[in-house]
């Protein structure tokens, strides 16, 4: 079985393994289906937050939720983690808190 047999095609699978979390989805902000080699993200792509393989979320430094993908500091926030990590796997998800 490949990666891509994984997961219907069509709407995304929601999940829901935390109660504080009412859902998680992958979503299709990535190419289809949903996720890509991090090395291989399109160069226009930038993400609202990023979860790095140590499990550190990474986004509004502040607040700890989501930064604004047009703010520079976190562009530059974001091409630094995607080069630290350019052969790890890239996964569009989205969910509701």
């Amino acid at each position: 079985m490949v990666a891509t047999e994984l997961l219907p095609p069509g709407e995304p699978e929601e999940y829901n393994v935390d109660p504080m979390i009412d859902r998680w989805y992958i979503s299709n902000d990535l190419p289809n289906p949903g996720w890509m080699l991090v090395n291989e993200l399109p160069a226009d792509y930038i993400p609202e937050a990023v979860v790095t393989p140590d499990g550190v979320w990474h986004g509004n430094e502040e607040t700890h939720h989501f930064a604004d993908a047009r703010d520079p500091a976190w562009v530059e926030a974001y091409r630094q983690i995607i080069t630290d990590y350019p052969r790890h796997l890239a996964v569009g998800a989205g969910g509701h808190f």
